[in-house]
């Protein structure tokens, strides 16, 4: 998941009850195995990407979907410059989970924009995922820092409505 810069968002992300692990890195772009100084200088197209394993009998897709939006302002465009701090769910490609977390996001963000918010998050299948060094993985939790929430009462209040279909039986 892209929302910006990862530091922050791997914070909240990790925290959710049902996450086993998180990790920070690259995603989405060009370059194989890019460092965090190339991605800065944008010429990878890869964006500052978390990682989230978490176990489906403890906390839903849906659950960890509307925490990625609450977290930052997906109605930004943000994919010039590179789009290094782009808005973007990477799903696996072939995997069960995989597609259910598609069919969430998909409904989710189609959900959103029928309730007149404009989401510009790109939803697309992970070719592959580059970790990033270790001295920015958990980089809040090391530091003591706490990242601030944002305060998207609006969104939170229309993402409280939103049941996707998988949840109720449809497929």
């Amino acid at each position: 998941m892209a929302s910006g810069c990862f530091w922050g968002r791997e914070y909240h992300l990790r925290n959710l009850p049902g996450v086993e692990y998180t990790r920070v890195g690259f995603a989405g772009g060009h370059t194989p195995n890019p460092t965090y100084q190339e991605v800065c200088e944008q010429s990878t197209g890869h964006a500052e990407t978390v990682e989230v394993v978490y176990d489906t009998r403890i906390i839903s897709h849906e659950a960890v979907l509307r925490e990625f939006f609450l977290l930052h302002d997906f109605s930004q465009n943000r994919t010039q410059s590179d789009g290094q701090y782009r808005s973007a769910i990477f799903v696996l490609e072939g995997e069960k989970e995989g597609l259910n977390q598609w069919k969430v996001a998909r409904e989710m963000m189609d959900f959103l924009g029928e309730n007149g918010q404009k989401v510009a998050t790109e939803l697309t299948k992970i070719s592959a995922f580059f970790a990033a060094g270790s001295r920015h993985q958990q980089y809040c939790s090391a530091r003591g820092i706490t990242p601030k929430r944002r305060d998207f009462k609006k969104i939170s209040e229309i993402l409280t409505l939103f049941s996707p279909q998988i949840n109720r039986g449809i497929d």
